[in-house]
């Protein structure tokens, strides 16, 4: 079972209230449950409940509809009287699984579908249809690798073109599936804000980039980490206290870290990324636009943003020294940045050629495959001891 609008109650009441809707919630199923029966809170809003010993499937929806009733009445939290739907998705002993863990996956499945369809509840069947049933399937194991040790951080290299040095790094996530294998990262990044994992995500971002870049403070080699934020991640009212948190825990000063931010982001609702963004910029952390130039940012919020970086995006890259016009708008993004102060990063070059001439535009910092393709720390240490850019020129 989820709660549906958990998210909201959050975010317009504060995490007292959503805390205080869970307690009630728990303590209402505990009230409508059968003495047979177990209630449990898996994680965030999501709640499990085994009914043993029914015999009929129309005695488990008789249960089922008592319980998102319950549920879906007015509750009082605190001042508030609040309406809060339920999702609820049922899967059976042995038909739909002779194992606890595939049990509640595909329960977990169900309910996904029930959400989907705006239904209470719904039972798990086998015939769904199989693409959305990957990708329910993911997000079920998603998170579980956020919260286990699936999930690592690769490392992109940002060298500055007037010293040919390395002086900072993109952190990007990267999962390797026990059963799949590689996950591409839009894959998961899009199912992680489907499924309301997004802000969980970012935080093991946050967290394991933040602590690694203590480690390369230790170790003398104070570079810039880059992590990417989400529109969602902006509306979240404890993100500056949780990055305070994390700076202070492991002892790294906030001008170490830079926010990336693509212009859909920003532009999604440009009020709330002005606040957060100058909330964040106050005690000393960076702002970069990324993918610049595919979204349609206003110039005007561009001006009102307090910004450092302009990533250009790499489709204007890729065919710089071919088309005359990807040139023109690249040389106006890099002669409009440096009027504002705003320093610029080509990403996506993957030729000396594109170097020369981003060199030629006066560009600040490039990023691509001509330097690295993202590495896991251990391969960047060797790529750092061999000389980064020492293949250059």
């Amino acid at each position: 079972m989820d709660l549906d609008g958990f998210k909201d109650v959050n975010d317009s009441l504060g995490h007292d209230a959503g805390d205080d809707l869970l307690q009630t919630v728990a303590s209402n199923l505990t009230g409508m449950l059968r003495e047979t029966d177990t209630v449990a809170r898996l994680g965030g809003d999501e709640f499990a409940i085994l009914f043993p010993e029914l015999d009929s499937f129309e005695a488990i929806e008789q249960l089922v509809q008592k319980i998102a009733a319950g549920v879906m009445s007015p509750l009082e939290v605190g001042n508030h009287r609040i309406d809060i739907g339920v999702s609820i998705g049922i899967a059976r002993y042995p038909e739909d699984g002779d194992q606890q863990e595939r049990l509640l996956r595909n329960a977990e499945i169900a309910m996904y579908v029930a959400k989907r369809n705006d239904k209470s509840y719904m039972a798990y069947q086998s015939g769904l249809n199989q693409n959305k049933l990957e990708m329910l399937l993911l997000k079920s194991d998603l998170r579980e690798a956020i919260s286990g040790d699936q999930l690592s951080l690769y490392y992109q290299p940002q060298i500055n073109m007037a010293d040919k040095r390395c002086i900072g790094v993109e952190a990007l996530a990267r999962w390797i599936h026990p059963e799949r294998g590689f996950v591409p990262p839009d894959e998961f990044i899009q199912v992680a804000e489907r499924a309301g994992l997004i802000r969980d995500l970012s935080r093991w971002v946050i967290n394991e980039a933040i602590s690694q870049a203590a480690r390369w403070h230790g170790d003398g080699w104070p570079i810039c980490v880059a992590i990417n934020l989400s529109a969602r991640n902006l509306q979240e009212p404890d993100l500056l206290e949780f990055v305070t948190d994390r700076l202070n825990a492991h002892g790294v000063p906030p001008s170490s870290i830079q926010f990336e931010l693509t212009e859909s982001d920003i532009m999604s609702d440009p009020e709330t990324a002005i606040a957060m963004i100058e909330s964040l910029t106050r005690i000393g952390i960076e702002f970069s636009v990324d993918d610049f130039g595919t979204g349609y940012s206003s110039l005007a919020y561009l001006k009102q943003l307090n910004i450092s970086e302009l990533k250009i995006d790499r489709s204007f890259i890729s065919q710089l020294t071919s088309d005359g016009d990807d040139m023109v708008i690249v040389h106006s993004t890099i002669t409009m940045a440096h009027k504002l102060g705003i320093r610029v990063v080509a990403e996506g070059v993957e030729h000396q050629a594109v170097w020369d001439l981003l060199e030629v535009l006066d560009c600040d910092l490039i990023q691509g495959y001509f330097i690295s393709r993202p590495l896991p720390v251990a391969e960047l240490a060797l790529l750092r001891e061999a000389g980064i850019t020492d293949h250059i020129g």
